[in-house]
């Protein structure tokens, strides 16, 4: 189905047109266009395209999203094809799209009109795109823009000398030319509306951005490249390429037009100096550049062949920064750990892991030179900080380094530093002495990106994760760790919901229950007698939720395996970490139908005791983070 657009002043441009002079259909319609354009660039006016055909550039289909579905929509919508319902978002290709799309492709003798809107219907589209007229729409008060003349005009492409045939390019690289085109242009000025720079590789693993430049360093383009959705596979593997659409470059006769593609390299990659990201080839193949001159005729060129082909660009990390990642080792102490120190007057509890790092140096090598960590403590301990924790010490198990406390900050000097070989993990471990205290604390550390002080094998300041070391916010913070005298330790906490979890439905067809979600954790006995927890849930267990529904509670055990000395009543945990024993109690989560936000089922406390006829008196109330399960999915099944 076709659009009639009417244009106020197009009745009086066909009465000045000659049509009888113009031998073919197309010298008519130039015509008609050329002397419009006159006649509204007498009113004062720009030109501007009447057309709202839209381009896609990919292949859509049911399921398919994005910008270009909606474009699509709307274009079917204006040609009455697709009338979306109302309250839909545009956005999604779904049975009614596809529909549409038939009539389309119907209407357009588009075979096989199948609703797919692949490679033939994307075709079809430029096509009704190409041949859209261009009219003028008056702007009072402006000056016409000077464009093409009415003539034939084309245009020829060779390489040209704003970029190397060949380029060795490094980590960090930016606006680095690679390849550069002149055009020349006879009988007529001619307007290079579109090109494709193609890539024998995937570009968005090399290249942050693609830009095109024009001989005076101005930018006409740029292309930020952040995944292959930013690219065109053209053959999978060996030919991919990035549309600069709309760049109307105009090359006169007598003047050739230079302009150059130029690329920047992430400075933190993978990928980049190794195969197949060691070197790449960049080229503009035949029909890669879309030209129209003066009489609207457009046309198609290129300089190379198929891909591989064109200049070749080489990717290195030789001569580039190094850049520095930290993450937490496997080994890390989790979150939540007990740790048992004595009480006020026993001995302290030495070298105590408090986190351990890992940290990469990618591209070279690198050498630290300082580190500082911040220390949370939980009650605050302020200045009494250095009495309930000191002797702070870095290892990497074979040299040991301290830390000098200020406050809440541990800076460790590293003299005469510490290489990081180039992309070799080096694990390092921040510990600290407990002091013997009878009040239990939680503390973290945390590793201060932006106070690394380095240098890599050229005496350059690394980055970190790319990005410049000073101007990182994103620190590495170790686990929560609780420090007590308690004579039960806490250990090996989770929450888990099985697969097959009973879900139950009320009357009404809505969930309200999620069962069998099981609570699991260790209990260590570190005192020199037995202790107890009772086989009663409601005194072993202390429990709380959110939002507050009595309902959602921990009622069953899982598997206990018995030890002798159990009894009626109470589970026996004998002295020792070889006597840990590991409990499983399952809950239900309880959704009420007046409540829409989650619901949550967490533990708050263990209580235990040293007789088994009452197994109260002692209660561990930290390290309990992970004993928590949060009913969400309750929504949903």
């Amino acid at each position: 189905m076709k659009k009639i657009v009417l244009v106020f002043g197009l009745v009086l441009a066909l009465s000045l047109v000659s049509v009888a002079s113009a031998t073919t259909l197309q010298e008519q319609i130039a015509a008609l266009q050329t002397q419009l354009a006159a006649l509204m660039a007498q009113a004062g006016g720009t030109t501007a395209s009447v057309s709202s055909i839209p381009e896609i550039t990919k292949s859509l289909t049911i399921g398919s999203k994005g910008d270009e579905v909606s474009a699509l929509q709307k274009y079917l919508e204006e040609e009455g094809l697709l009338t979306m319902p109302a309250g839909v978002d545009y956005g999604y290709f779904g049975g009614l799209t596809k529909a549409a799309v038939v009539e389309w492709q119907k209407a357009n003798d588009v075979s096989p009109a199948s609703g797919y809107f692949g490679p033939i219907s994307r075709a079809a589209l430029d096509a009704l795109r190409e041949a859209a007229p261009v009219v003028t729409t008056p702007t009072p008060g402006t000056t016409p823009v000077v464009g093409l003349d009415n003539t034939d005009g084309s245009v020829s492409a060779v390489l040209g000398a704003l970029a190397p045939s060949t380029a060795t390019l490094k980590k960090g690289d930016t606006d680095k030319p690679v390849y550069g085109v002149r055009f020349t242009a006879t009988g007529g000025k001619v307007s290079v509306n579109r090109m494709d720079v193609h890539f024998a590789d995937r570009p968005w693993l090399m290249f942050t951005e693609v830009k095109i430049k024009d001989a005076s360093g101005a930018v006409l383009a740029t292309k930020t490249l952040s995944g292959s959705a930013d690219v065109t596979t053209a053959t999978e593997n060996s030919d991919y390429y990035v549309r600069f659409e709309g760049l109307n470059i105009v090359v006169t006769p007598g003047s050739d037009t230079n302009i150059v593609v130029v690329v920047s390299v992430p400075s933190s990659s993978s990928f980049i100096g190794t195969a197949p990201y060691d070197s790449t080839r960049i080229a503009i193949p035949a029909g890669a550049i879309r030209t129209v001159n003066g009489k609207g005729i457009y046309d198609s060129l290129g300089i190379d062949g198929v891909m591989p082909s064109g200049n070749t660009v080489s990717l290195t990390t030789a001569g580039s920064a190094a850049d520095l990642t930290v993450t937490l080792d496997g080994t890390s102490p989790s979150n939540g750990t007990q740790v048992y120190v004595a009480t006020a007057g026993g001995a302290d509890t030495t070298g105590v892991p408090l986190a351990v790092y890992n940290f990469r140096s990618g591209n070279q090598d690198s050498t630290l030179y300082s580190l500082a960590f911040t220390v949370a403590t939980d009650p605050a301990l302020g200045s009494n900080l250095g009495t309930s924790m000191k002797i702070f010490k870095l290892s990497d198990g074979t040299s040991s380094y301290y830390g000098s406390l200020s406050g809440s900050t541990v800076t460790f000097t590293i003299n005469p530093g510490l290489v990081l070989t180039k992309d070799t993990n080096k694990k390092l471990t921040l510990s600290a002495d407990i002091s013997a205290s009878s009040t239990a604390f939680a503390a973290s550390t945390t590793l201060d990106v932006s106070a690394i002080s380095a240098t890599d094998a050229n005496y350059v300041t690394p980055t970190y994760g790319g990005a410049t070391m000073s101007g990182v916010t994103s620190d590495v913070t170790g686990s929560n760790l609780t420090f007590t005298n308690s004579s039960m330790a806490l250990s090996g906490t989770s929450v888990t919901s099985p697969a097959n979890a009973t879900k139950l439905v009320d009357a009404n067809g809505n969930p309200y229950q999620y069962s069998d979600v099981a609570y699991t954790f260790t209990l260590t006995n570190n005192s020199s007698g037995d202790l107890w927890v009772s086989t009663n849930l409601g005194v072993f267990l202390g429990t709380s939720t959110v939002v507050t529904n009595a309902s959602s509670t921990i009622n069953r055990w899982g598997t206990i395996q018995s030890i002798t000395g159990d009894v009626t009543g109470a589970y026996r945990i004998m002295p020792g970490s070889s006597n840990a024993r590991t409990f499983v109690a399952y809950g239900d989560i309880k959704k009420r139908s007046n409540v829409t936000s989650s619901e949550q089922l967490k533990i708050t406390s263990i209580n235990y005791g040293t007789s088994s006829a009452a197994p109260t008196g002692g209660t561990i109330t930290t390290g309990l983070e992970n004993l928590s399960f949060s009913g969400t999915v309750v929504t949903s099944f």
